[in-house]
């Protein structure tokens, strides 16, 4: 199970490459916890159009809402406080069912590195587009520089996501 923190799935969407995080993660279904699609359904709200393509892959089960069991729900209260709610019920799934998180938050990737929870950032997905032959080197490169045109997101490590 992939689970997609808010800020990667808004990422992918604003520049229309959400079809980019099936591809990587070569699956037909990516997650995210009712919390992720209720802060995404807040920008659907707001009129962002970006937030639209999330809601078709959901009528077409592309992109399924993972509801916390009793269990989960009671681990989110062993978690830190600053944590928002999308991430504290995705971390609490992940840890219980052992499902991998996407997430550009670095707390949220230092957290889950500690705790063992498999976490990929937006540099990981950005490397392995081209290093798993998805996209070339120059592609991936326009789509960096897309992604920090259109979400207002600088990436720092350029260089770490073309080391061989």
């Amino acid at each position: 199970m992939i689970l997609i923190d808010t800020n990667i799935i808004s990422t992918f969407m604003r520049i229309e490459g959400l079809d980019l995080l099936f591809k990587v993660f070569n699956t037909n279904t990516l997650y995210i916890s009712s919390n992720v699609f209720q802060e995404l359904k807040v920008d659907r709200d707001r009129g962002y159009p970006y937030a639209e393509e999330l809601f078709r892959l959901v009528d077409d089960h592309r992109v399924e809402i993972v509801i916390p069991t009793k269990d989960e729900l009671l681990l989110t209260l062993e978690l830190p406080e600053s944590f928002g709610p999308g991430e504290l019920d995705s971390i609490a799934i992940c840890e219980e069912r052992k499902a991998v998180f996407l997430s550009n938050e670095k707390r949220i990737i230092n957290y889950c590195n500690r705790e063992g929870i498999t976490c990929f950032d937006l540099c990981d997905i950005l490397a392995a587009l081209w290093k798993y032959k998805i996209l070339d080197k120059d592609k991936v490169r326009e789509i960096i520089e897309e992604i920090e045109e259109k979400d207002n997101v600088f990436i720092p490590s350029k260089d770490i996501i073309f080391e061989e």
